[in-house]
């Protein structure tokens, strides 16, 4: 079931006993591990039409501004 990926969403989702992906419905996930670590990944096919995910970094929830310019696999 896709949601949408709001902050207010994203700091909602508590972990589980196992891993979980939550999809936005549009190839964004939010995916929650056990150990409460968030991180963003994307879901796609390539030209050939096989499956790939591209981990994208991990999801900051703390609520404070980052400095910089956003980069793949930081916050």
């Amino acid at each position: 079931m896709a949601v949408s990926l709001t902050d207010a969403a994203v700091r909602r989702r508590k972990p589980k006993n196992k891993r979980i992906e939550v999809p936005d419905g549009k190839g964004l996930y939010l995916a929650i591990h056990p150990t409460g670590r968030k991180s963003w990944i994307m879901r796609y096919r390539d030209p050939t039409g096989r499956p790939v995910k591209l981990t994208l970094g991990t999801c900051d929830d703390s609520g404070q501004e980052l400095e910089g310019e956003p980069a793949i696999g930081g916050h």
